[in-house]
């Protein structure tokens, strides 16, 4: 990331990573998780060596909090679809969906909430 890196990139780039970290909460990067990371990253225009090097942990990327609502909650729903990817929620990765939606400035009592309507409207519409 350069020394003149717009703030959209910087979400952007910020969000895969987000993601890369839930994937890996639960000790295990899945071929899925890898395919549906690598499918919000080409959305989003980040390049795959970017996303290399997020892995090899030779990034200098940082958390960046997206400005737009709707931003959030679209980044809180990638989460969770990955989260929900391999068929089960695993706690570490739950836990880390719950930090990143109230960094993002959700209230802790209706952060459950949120994921969880997430995960309804996911299962409702697979």
């Amino acid at each position: 990331m350069g020394l003149f890196t717009s703030r959209a990139e910087k979400e952007r780039l910020s969000h895969v990573k987000t993601m890369l970290a839930l994937a890996l909460a639960d000790g295990k990067l899945e071929e899925n998780e890898i395919a549906a990371i690598a499918t919000v990253a080409s959305s989003e225009n980040v390049d795959v060596k970017e996303v290399e090097k997020m892995l090899e942990g030779k990034d200098n990327v940082t958390f960046t909090i997206p400005k737009s609502d709707e931003e959030k909650a679209q980044q809180i729903k990638d989460l969770v679809v990955l989260m929900m990817i391999d068929g089960t929620i695993n706690e570490k990765e739950l836990a880390l969906c719950r930090a990143v939606a109230e960094n993002y400035g959700y209230r802790p009592e209706v952060v459950d909430a949120l994921v969880m309507s997430f995960v309804e409207e996911i299962k409702k519409n697979s």
